[in-house]
């Protein structure tokens, strides 16, 4: 067993090791074995269905074999005082009576940091449960030593190998098993460790004083769950963590890692800390299933609508309660709503406010919002949109309707859109729009959501009395679309009006938004729906769009476990999955937050029930994400915490970046010798952040380019600054199929940490190219919140401040101008022509434009036609490189970028949520 200091050469978060606290020694860790070992349940769902039948014809029911399911655990904890090995069980649901043994294969997955040979033994990979029986063991021995080490994981995938019962079906899982050590370190002067519990009982606060400068962070793990991580604390010798995450009335292992200017890593003493219990009042959770596989993991944030009892709160993937908010001087809503804000920041909606939190609880900034309701959401610009009821009488009827506000942290208000003045007030389609209220009023809109879409300023309004989802041009406030049956609406609105080309309209709906590939995602509560929805199920459902022809068609749908009459909620998750939230009153009183996938089948992967509770909103978020608040800082912002340091030394791909921190790395396109922060304040000096762990590259920027700001509109705009925190996965493989990029947003980012959008402009401007559109300043992109179309020409063309000829170099290989969301570089469109690179070429599209040249009016994607014959390159606008690798290529000509994507997506809905 090698005794030498465990390297981080990437600057990785260890991801399998735990929290330690208090005062041990500065001893290098050395990877070996150990014990103490925690292993996570592996659920092996069987796989079911059913035919659903209409409650008002008979059903018969066939007679279906019960389905077995088998569940994995560890059943024997080891350590070097013994016992010296681990344990797994597989039990069945019943015993295996198929007339032959039942196989499962139990496979060690590429993630384990533990070795075989090393840290434990080898072991059989086929674990058989005998005919009559209903579980099986297998056990693994560990190996002890004396060296002191990290914790590390053995994680086994496990699958049905051999079953001659039909009604097995067992879909592959995982369990995870945590070595920890148990050498003592001795004692060492060098540091010193405290935790302490503070007021909420899932939370602990922890503290670490190094005699140098060094970075720090903490990892925590109890039985049955991985390792977690905490990110990196700023250098400096005092180190401050809130550790929240935990389970109640649980025994956690917490230890630090301390990172030396050296690469090396020291892990401090393990500590064992316990957590309190829940306060009174929280709804029971119940995890119905769990697919761990394919499932996107995380925390799901909740609250019930309970006047008496409502709380957020937080559960893992278990459905254990792992966070709450401990602030009992909160006013709720009748809707409470939870909102990630990225950056480990939270927006609270409560009654008559809106609140920023951090994960601690503590408060960021507050809008005062005397009258809101339903839904509120922070724009790029710091500034909130709301909804606010508005009443009217209208032809002898009180009215009443919506409008949508802009506030400013001041309390201003400094915009405003009415939906009394633009949509049709005689127009009433269903009980819901005819509800008379108490006062007297007809509930004529009932709006119950917004989005905010930053890519053209406009705004997503979800009127449920009318079952319509509007588009809002919010420069100017004009309806761009409404999306929903156009029976009864005046001749005014009608050439607004989608037609749908397949599939069924949404009734009633809730939350709507466009996913990272440009569909719209609805809950659709069906309260209205063609087939009355007491017998018809609530669903998730995607649209495709086609704001330029205005059709539609109906791509997807996820049929809900009941038939919800009020609230609801679907999100598109990080992995591209949907969950959705049946929340409401209806066919019965619970609350359902189902996690699906997106293809055909909508396979339900993760779904927990709330008995007898009502709950409006959920959200979900990852651990990093979540994780980001627990280290504390001394100087707090209203902001999302940026980092302007571009770490060469240990993430590979920061080398590629441009330090735009540095002034004289500024574009000086007029010449004057001025930035933009000199011109327009200071905010607007570039702000940007490279960093990477073993898997994701991160992206902090304040989108503020490096290059003068040229007004392209109308006025005297300047430029806008907003924070930006992209994420792209390392290392990418190219996958079987491509997938298309989303009609609108952001698909990529420059070295230089600005924003990347696809070759198109928005439905207003009829989807036309905005190159030969004329729509782009002098370096390639738009102006307001900036962002390129084109290859970023003032990049090659002009000299910076600091007296380079150009910011990249003109006509060379092998230059990255950015990244593309799955992770593959986008190249300056110059090539060598072998792996000796004895001559570089100019790399051209392979499109051809088939238009008539009235730009403006045609869709850029129908009048380009791929041929592979005119370059290498292919219909994603890539190609292997002389070196082997997959690259994109900025070409002079359409799609500019790329047109698709060829490595994994599972981060672009992080970069691209649209609203």
């Amino acid at each position: 067993m090698s005794t030498q200091l465990m390297k981080n050469t990437d600057n990785k978060p260890q991801p399998h090791l735990r929290l330690t606290p208090l005062t041990p020694p500065l001893t290098p860790i050395k990877r070996t074995s150990a014990l103490a070992v925690i292993v996570s349940s592996l659920l092996l769902s069987a796989c079911g269905g059913g035919d659903d039948a209409t409650p008002s014809e008979p059903v018969t029911t066939p007679v279906v074999p019960s389905v077995i399911s088998a569940s994995l655990s560890a059943t024997s904890q080891g350590s070097e005082t013994g016992p010296t090995h681990m344990i797994f069980t597989v039990s069945l649901t019943e015993a295996n009576n198929s007339g032959a043994a039942i196989s499962f294969n139990l496979t060690t997955d590429a993630s384990s940091t533990a070795k075989q040979g090393e840290d434990y033994q080898a072991f059989d990979s086929v674990l058989a449960i005998p005919v009559g029986e209903t579980n099986a063991s297998l056990t693994i021995n560990v190996i002890d030593d004396s060296d002191i080490e990290a914790l590390e994981t053995l994680t086994l995938k496990a699958s049905s190998a051999v079953s001659n019962s039909a009604s097995l079906s067992v879909s592959q899982d995982t369990a995870t098993a945590t070595i920890t050590d148990n050498d003592s370190q001795g004692s060492d002067p060098s540091y010193s460790q405290n935790l302490t519990p503070s007021s909420n009982n899932l939370r602990f606060t922890a503290n670490i004083v190094t005699q140098a400068d060094t970075q720090v962070q903490m990892q925590f793990s109890t039985q049955g769950m991985p390792v977690k991580l905490t990110p990196l604390s700023p250098l400096g010798n005092t180190h401050d963590f809130n550790l929240y995450g935990l389970r109640p009335e649980t025994q956690y292992q917490v230890s630090g890692l301390i990172h030396l200017s050296t690469g090396d890593i020291v892990q401090t003493q393990a500590q064992t800390i316990t957590t309190g219990a829940l306060p009174a009042g929280l709804p029971t959770v119940q995890l119905i299933s769990q697919n761990t596989t394919t499932s996107a993991g995380g925390l799901t944030f909740l609250s019930s609508t309970d006047a008496e009892t409502a709380r957020f709160f937080a559960v893992d993937e278990t459905g254990a309660v792992v966070w709450y908010l401990d602030d009992d001087s909160i006013n709720m809503s009748a809707a409470p709503t939870i909102k990630s804000l990225g950056q480990g920041q939270l927006l609270l909606l409560l009654s008559r406010e809106a609140r920023i939190i951090d994960m601690t609880g503590a408060t960021i900034s507050s809008f005062s919002l005397p009258a809101y309701h339903h839904d509120a959401l922070l724009l790029p610009n710091g500034n909130l949109l709301a909804l606010v009821v508005q009443t009217r009488t209208v032809n002898g009827k009180s009215l009443k309707g919506d409008e949508i506000i802009e506030v400013n942290p001041t309390g201003d208000i400094i915009w405003r859109w009415s939906s009394l003045d633009h949509l049709d007030t005689s127009r009433f389609p269903g009980a819901l729009s005819q509800r008379v209220l108490d006062n007297g009023d007809i509930d004529w809109s009932h709006s119950n959501a917004l989005a905010y879409l930053g890519h053209d300023d406009s705004i997503l309004l979800s009127s449920r009395s009318q079952s319509w989802v509007v588009n809002i041009d919010k420069a100017s406030g004009n309806i761009v679309w409404i999306f929903g049956d156009n029976t009864g609406a005046n001749s005014t609105l009608q050439d607004k009006f989608f037609t749908l080309e397949s599939g069924s309209w949404q009734a009633n709906q809730h939350a709507p938004m466009f996913t990272s590939v440009g569909d719209l995602l609805i809950y659709d509560n069906r309260n209205e729906a063609a087939l009355p929805g007491a017998s018809n199920n609530s669903r998730a459902v995607k649209y495709s769009l086609n704001t330029h022809l205005k059709q539609a068609t109906q791509i997807w749908e996820a049929i809900a476990p009941k038939y919800t009459s009020s609230l609801g909620d679907v999100d598109e998750l990080s992995n591209g999955n949907v969950m959705y939230t049946s929340g409401g009153p209806g066919s019965n009183s619970d609350t359902h937050i189902v996690e699906v996938s997106s293809d055909a089948s909508a396979q339900t992967l993760w779904e927990i029930k709330l008995a007898d509770t009502s709950v409006y909103r959920a959200e979900r978020l990852s651990w990093d994400e979540f994780l980001l608040s627990s280290v504390q800082t001394s100087t707090p912002s209203t902001d999302p915490i940026l980092n302007p340091k571009i770490d060469t030394v240990n993430c590979q791909e920061a080398k590629q970046f441009v330090d735009t921190n540095n002034s004289a790395n500024y574009i000086d396109y007029d010449m004057d010798g001025r930035t933009n922060a000199d011109v327009y304040g200071s905010e607007h000096a570039p702000s940007l952040g490279v960093s990477c762990d073993s898997d994701t590259l991160y992206i902090d920027t304040n989108g503020a380019t490096n290059f003068d700001w040229v007004n392209l509109g109308q006025g005297n705009g300047g430029p806008q600054a907003n924070n930006y925190h992209w994420v792209i996965p390392r290392n990418p493989e190219l996958t079987t199929e491509q997938v298309a990029i989303p009609l609108l947003g952001p698909v990529a980012v420059t070295v230089t940490g600005i924003q990347i959008f696809g070759p198109n402009e928005n439905g207003a401007d009829n989807f036309a190219d905005p190159v030969t559109d004329g729509l782009l300043n002098y370096c390639g992109g738009h102006t307001r919140d900036y962002h390129f179309h084109e290859r970023a020409k003032c990049f090659f063309e002009y000299p910076t401040l600091g007296g380079a000829s150009s910011l990249l170099a003109p006509q060379t290989a092998g230059v990255v101008l950015g990244y593309a969301f799955d992770g593959f570089p986008i190249m300056s469109p110059w090539e060598c022509t072998d792996s000796s690179c004895t001559s570089v070429v100019q790399v051209n599209s392979s499109y051809r434009y088939t238009g008539s040249g009235d730009y403006s009016n045609e869709n850029a994607w129908q009048n380009h036609v791929y041929e592979a014959s005119l370059s290498p390159l292919d219909q994603c606008n890539g190609m292997m490189r002389p070196d082997g690798s997959y690259a994109y290529y900025a070409t002079e000509t359409w799609p500019y970028y790329l047109s698709c994507y060829r490595g994994p997506t599972h981060l672009v809905g992080e970069n691209n949520p649209r609203g």
